[in-house]
């Protein structure tokens, strides 16, 4: 019994060893103002942080028409005792940052940077809310990894 589980777990240690690993995590939503208007949301973020707890970020609310306002609104919230997370504007009471971009009479609201988490921090969550407004119609949409 002891040999099988030794042996099972030096196949699953091989196994993730040999397993590419993921360079960032991605997600992407859609919404529409009608059949033809759409409104995306976009955010991408580092996997592995570096050795200060920091990685690359990448956010985007984007329309495929000029829209009146678009506005990308990217958080980042880390999962911890004690977590925090800084390099965006705004940090919030619950150890979360956040920082907003509005854009007028454009096709999209672009955000990018880098983002730190503190040592407690097991996992760092990054959503981007946007808001669209095309002839007087809003849209929000969001996205997250």
């Amino acid at each position: 019994m002891k040999k099988t589980i030794l042996t099972l777990l030096a196949v699953a240690a091989l196994f993730y060893c040999a397993a590419p690993m993921a360079q960032a995590r991605s997600s992407s939503r859609t919404v529409s103002f009608n059949s033809s208007v759409s409104l995306t949301g976009n955010v991408w973020i580092q996997s592995l942080s570096d050795s200060g707890g920091c990685g690359n970020y990448a956010t985007s609310v984007v329309s495929n028409r000029v829209l009146r306002s678009v506005t990308n609104k990217t958080v980042a919230q880390p999962y911890g005792i004690g977590a925090s997370a800084w390099g965006l504007t705004v940090s919030g009471p619950d150890g979360s940052t956040s920082t907003t971009w509005t854009n007028s009479n454009r096709r999209g609201s672009y955000l990018s940077g880098n983002v730190c988490m503190s040592w407690s921090t097991f996992y760092l969550s990054m959503t981007v809310n946007g808001t669209g407004n095309y002839n007087g119609v809003v849209r929000t949409v969001s996205a997250q990894v």
